[in-house]
């Protein structure tokens, strides 16, 4: 995404937007230790 593609969004559409930003981040971080573990397990398979 670029900043015009923000120009005509209204205030409540981009706080909806960052709001799912948001929780697609904390997905991620609950997620990162699975992710280099499952990234271990793999290195100690080769």
């Amino acid at each position: 995404l670029q900043s015009q593609d923000f120009r005509q969004c209204k205030l409540n559409e981009l706080k909806a937007l960052k709001k799912k930003h948001e929780a697609f981040e904390s997905d991620l971080a609950a997620h990162q230790d699975r992710v280099e573990q499952i990234a271990a397990i793999a290195q100690e398979l080769k």
